[in-house]
């Protein structure tokens, strides 16, 4: 049985790999959209500033819905949003897609937290937040910096956000059959025990 937390982990870090190359390159993007500076700081604050709400309610969000279906749900709306940064190049419907965000980062970060303090064995809940802050701070930006970049002056920003969308909609895939393998495998074993 695959243990869910490394599980949510190694999705974590894809999703935060490409949420440092929105952070790194979508204000490039805006710019070759037409976006001056006051505008691109209108959609970077819009972003920032929609992650507030999740933070006044998270706990409330979170036991409504839980913490997988919290994730999962924050890696649909990362697709959503990257699938969008390709097909649209209108900058105003670019600058509303900013709202997004609020769906996004936070919510990963938060719920990741969530999720590891409650399913990780009490010797290894320091482990896993390690783990998260080294996937954040460090493995993340330095992938998406190089990789990215490369892929961005290889394929062009619009098409890297397209094959990032893709990337999330198979790990979103992987994420939830395995998440609802290991449930079942739970559940079978507590029927016959």
């Amino acid at each position: 049985m695959i243990h869910e937390g490394s599980l949510a982990l190694n999705v974590q870090t894809l999703i935060n790999e490409q949420l440092l190359h929105y952070s790194m390159f979508f204000p490039i993007y805006y710019v070759q959209l037409g976006a001056d500076n006051m505008l691109l700081g209108y959609a970077l604050f819009l972003a920032s500033i929609c992650e507030i709400p999740f933070l006044l309610f998270a706990d409330k969000i979170l036991d409504r819905i839980g913490t997988t279906n919290a994730l999962t749900g924050a890696a649909v709306i990362t697709a959503v949003r990257w699938f969008s940064f390709y097909f649209v190049n209108d900058l105003y419907i670019n600058l509303a897609l900013q709202i997004l965000h609020g769906a996004i980062f936070i919510v990963f970060s938060y719920s990741l937290t969530k999720y590891l303090e409650q399913e990780s064995p009490q010797e290894l809940k320091s482990v896993g937040q390690s783990m998260i802050t080294l996937s954040v701070t460090g493995i993340a930006p330095v992938f998406s910096g190089i990789v990215g970049g490369y892929l961005s002056d290889l394929l062009g920003i619009r098409l890297v956000f397209l094959i990032l969308s893709i990337i999330t909609i198979a790990a979103t895939l992987v994420f939830v059959l395995l998440i609802h393998s290991n449930f079942m495998a739970k559940f079978m074993s507590k029927r016959i025990n």
